[in-house]
């Protein structure tokens, strides 16, 4: 995903030109197909065209395919293989020993023998092998029972579990992105009703299995949305870049927006997933020692969290980008500098990412050089990215309406984020919880920041505070003995902070919300 910012150097007016495929006569690339490595070049008019000379560049200008003296009817195609072959009257061969192609999205570019630039086509990221890229045969999609689950209610329960486990596999095994939808709603389907029936279902010579396979369901209920959610994402993401090439930036913008908010869900699904199967216990089951397979899917896990976390960010670099670009055709210049600055600061926070690091780095270089400024410290992320991290739901606890947060300055000047959820407990009129979440960004003179700096390990009559560890991230946990409010504060990574308080509950009311919170997940937001 290279981003096409040497356009931009030569003024925002260009952009319009330089990708609306105008040109030479009614010649365009119809298609880019980046799984069979074809482009294929079509003449819509009605009289032959000579190719001869021509040349296709991919996106970062590494490779060029030069037309052999070739005349292409009109109308009709030709398709242009990577690969060694034959030519025909409608298949040309590159002859690269390897592909070209990036899968994860790139772009042909057609010249004519002048050198003008007659068309330009995106092609759609490959669909990747759900979830990671174990494969199946070292990492199975679930857990399968090694003994009979008996019981008629858990066996039903066990029929649903197989048969999710099944469409699970389908849609790993699957290369269409439509056939990889319908098998994972097939799967969340079956997960769901196995989950239910298990959690109806009283038989207590198969209790531990019954456990198993809820903890299961749910998490791979979650990873179906997680996958579902990272695919729409990605979908909207290319809707997005194909409006910007034809001009259509607040189209553009919207469509990086939804993709954006689709790819932070998909991350926080990812993350209950893994927090749930880290939690199943295969004690006393018909499952075997899960140790192995928590151990390999744990990682694919997390870096699928971490690849999407960063795939939004990105595509929130580029919504405001688009934004940036449509300021500037209104002649709004003060609204231009705004957007582009924001699209700088979601770049310059990717910088260091293994996938993204790459193009963030040369667009965030040149974001500044056009506003006349340097790169950037990042800033805290915007609160609606904290958001998702607060938990609707955890235990018997329910959160109160929806999270609310900001963005604000502490004493020093400097900006910081924070989103807040308050709760009710099912059953009890006075417990009452809150979970805060803070990016200090380089703040260091936030409340929670200021609090943090004051703890020490204590036990006195009034005040209880221990140093622990939360999901190996550094935590404090205090207890006010007076009024018997329980809470923990937990630092996520370098900039973020989380705090959990409970009014009249205990200890394990804390707990509950607690543990239901991915703090690998954000500590590694952008």
């Amino acid at each position: 995903m290279v981003l096409r910012w040497t356009l931009l150097v030569c003024g925002l007016a260009s952009l319009v030109l330089l990708t609306s495929g105008a040109g030479i006569g009614p010649i365009l690339l119809t298609d880019l197909d980046l799984n069979t490595e074809t482009v294929t070049v079509t003449n819509t008019g009605t009289a032959p065209v000579d190719l001869t000379g021509w040349w296709i560049y991919d996106e970062g200008y590494l490779h060029r395919f030069v037309f052999p003296p070739f005349t292409l009817p009109g109308p009709g195609s030709v398709r242009v293989h990577t690969g060694p072959g034959t030519d025909t009257a409608t298949d040309l061969y590159w002859g690269s020993s390897s592909d070209v192609w990036n899968n994860e999205g790139d772009e042909a570019t057609l010249f004519a023998a002048s050198g003008e630039k007659i068309s330009a086509r995106i092609g759609n990221p490959v669909p990747i092998r759900y979830p990671g890229t174990v494969k199946p045969d070292t990492l199975p999609p679930t857990p399968i029972a090694t003994t009979s689950v008996g019981g008629p209610t858990a066996a039903q329960a066990y029929s649903h579990y197989s048969a999710g486990n099944a469409a699970w596999s389908r849609a790993w095994n699957a290369s269409e992105i439509g056939e990889i939808r319908q098998y994972l709603l097939e799967a969340n389907w079956e997960f769901t009703l196995c989950m239910n029936i298990a959690s109806q279902t009283d038989d207590p010579s198969n209790e531990a299995n019954l456990a198993l396979m809820q903890s299961v369901s749910r998490a791979y209920m979650d990873l179906s949305w997680a996958g579902l959610g990272m695919y729409d994402g990605s979908d909207l993401y290319s809707e997005g870049r194909t409006r910007m090439n034809v001009g259509n930036f607040s189209g553009a913008a919207a469509s990086f927006r939804s993709a954006g908010e689709m790819l932070q869900y998909s991350q926080v699904y990812f993350g209950q997933a893994r927090i749930g199967l880290e939690d199943v216990s295969y004690a006393g089951t018909s499952f075997g020692d899960g140790t192995a397979y928590t151990a390999a899917i744990v990682p694919v896990l997390n870096d699928k969290a971490a690849y999407v976390g960063e795939f939004a960010s990105y595509a929130r670099g580029w919504q405001h980008t688009a934004l940036a670009y449509q300021a500037s055709a209104n002649g709004d210049q003060a609204t231009f500098r705004s957007e582009a600055t924001q699209a700088l600061n979601f770049f310059a926070g990717l910088r260091s990412s293994p996938t993204f690091g790459v193009d963030a780095t040369s667009n965030s270089n040149i974001l500044a050089t056009m506003l006349g400024s340097t790169v950037p410290t990042p800033g805290p992320v915007a609160y609606q990215q904290l958001a998702p991290f607060i938990p609707r739901s955890a235990g018997a606890w329910t959160l109160d309406g929806d999270a609310g947060g900001m963005t604000t300055k502490d004493d020093e000047g400097y900006d910081y984020t924070w989103v807040a959820g308050r709760y009710n407990r099912a059953g009890s009129g006075d417990a009452r919880a809150g979970v805060t979440i803070v990016d200090n960004g380089v703040a260091t003179r936030s409340p929670l920041e200021q609090q943090w700096q004051t703890f020490a390990d204590t036990d006195t009559a009034d005040i209880s505070m221990k140093q622990v560890t939360v999901r190996g991230q550094p935590a404090w946990r205090i207890l006010d003995k007076n009024t018997n409010e329980h809470s923990m504060m937990i630092r996520a990574g370098d900039r973020f902070m989380v705090r959990v308080h409970i009014w009249a509950g205990n200890g394990a009311d804390l707990d509950m919300l607690v543990d239901i919170i991915d703090y690998a997940v954000i500590a590694a937001l952008k």
